[in-house]
């Protein structure tokens, strides 16, 4: 790529950031510092090898300091684990040492497919180490040969995982889209639900899904439920139903603002506010023309749906974890505020941001967030993140012999509800 085509790309996410970009920890930031320290990289930047530029341009954007900064090529963007393997990855002290281990393992995706298990030990990708402290990426539509250490054991193997190419959703990053509800009956009365994903703006299929699983379970004898949210990387407002399911009543559950809506000085009170998820395509088309055509900005209030008593509510414990992101984290959030359920697993990591997709030149895209979030109380969850109510650690040891703490904890729980 020549130094103008790279200058074109600087100057293009300068001008987005300083128009649209959102800091919930200083809403009248002062870009000025950040536009001079990008300045005075412009000129080494401009004429390095392309890789050398990318990684310079992740670093200016990781100086802004809040969450779902992305700078990708179009071409063939590495994705994190949740994203391409649709498995999630945590940092474990091994032979004096930090190393990446599988945590968990979504039903039916590429690593799942490819006999992946949780507490196994990913030593090499491609034939190179695995050991950085940066996250590892998987580039999509591509096969991955991976080598893999029993944390007990230590008996090593060699695997291989096909990666199909990314599922395009407007707004959302490339990503190969998890097996959204999976679920099962953990003893004679306690049922288990996994959602990994709220896919969608409205996520029919999310929710048509996570509703058939609680009928089954019930029909199987439940009469209380573990609902597991680890490893969810958010996504759209099925995770509103999610929270509606929570309680009968209609509850405020947050606000975002986007930077037009911080200038002008709005408040919450002020907001349109999404408190009905449509149930029909005509009413799919009416909530598309009120939000993306006559009110265009991303400045919105949300409050449950008031859909009355429901078979989850008081008979539910949720699983969270630090790889709960996002929307995800917005229904840790809500339980927590309005103690509608006890939560089991770790803390979530404060990344509750609305982000957007914007096409940079020369085959290049930038993900940024363009509107803050806060709970209805006026809860900044950015960069802080929710607290379990029983904190409970995944154990390598017993994930190596199939056993997950944090579920035991919670079947356990949800056993006395």
């Amino acid at each position: 790529m020549k130094s103008d085509q790279r200058a074109a790309i600087i100057d293009k996410i300068v001008d987005l950031v300083l128009e649209k970009h959102v800091d919930p920890s200083d809403v009248d930031r002062d870009y000025a510092p950040w536009k001079s320290q990008v300045a005075a990289q412009r000129g080494q930047l401009i004429n390095r090898a392309d890789e050398e530029f990318e990684a310079g341009i992740q670093q200016l954007l990781a100086a802004l300091g809040t969450s779902h900064m992305g700078f990708t090529r179009a071409s063939n963007p590495g994705m994190a684990a949740i994203f391409s393997l649709n498995a999630s990855l945590g940092l474990v002290g091994s032979n004096g040492e930090q190393q990446w281990m599988f945590q968990h393992v979504i039903e039916d995706g590429p690593a799942a497919r490819a006999g992946i298990r949780a507490g196994e030990i990913l030593l090499e990708i491609d034939g190179k180490g695995a050991k950085s402290a940066a996250a590892p990426l998987f580039a999509l539509g591509e096969p991955h040969q991976l080598v893999l250490e029993n944390w007990r054991t230590k008996e090593r193997r060699r695997v291989t995982v096909e990666l199909p190419k990314a599922s395009k959703e407007k707004g959302r990053p490339p990503m190969v889209i998890p097996k959204l509800i999976s679920s099962r009956m953990l003893d004679g009365q306690v049922g288990y639900i996994r959602g990994s994903y709220f896919q969608g703006v409205v996520g029919l299929d999310f929710i048509r899904g996570f509703e058939a699983a609680v009928e089954a379970l019930q029909s199987a004898g439940a009469k209380s439920f573990v609902l597991d949210f680890r490893a969810n990387p958010g996504g759209g407002l099925a995770s509103l139903r999610m929270m509606s399911w929570l309680t009968p009543a209609r509850v405020p559950v947050g606000f975002s603002l986007t930077r037009k809506a911080i200038r002008a000085g709005w408040k919450k009170g002020d907001l349109p506010c999404i408190d009905k998820l449509p149930a029909t395509k005509l009413q799919q088309i009416s909530m598309l023309l009120k939000y993306k055509v006559w009110n265009r900005d991303r400045s919105v209030a949300l409050a449950t749906e008031g859909l009355g008593l429901n078979r989850l509510q008081g008979r539910s414990v949720l699983v969270f974890d630090e790889n709960s992101r996002s929307a995800a984290e917005m229904v840790a959030a809500f339980a927590t505020e309005h103690r509608l359920a006890s939560i089991v697993g770790t803390k979530t990591p404060g990344q509750v941001l609305g982000a957007a997709n914007f096409t940079l030149p020369h085959g290049y895209s930038l993900r940024m967030p363009i509107s803050t979030w806060s709970t209805w109380g006026g809860e900044t969850i950015e960069g802080r993140g929710v607290e379990p109510t029983e904190c409970v650690a995944l154990s390598p040891e017993s994930l190596s012999e199939g056993v997950d703490l944090q579920i035991e904890k919670a079947r356990e729980m949800a056993g006395t509800l």
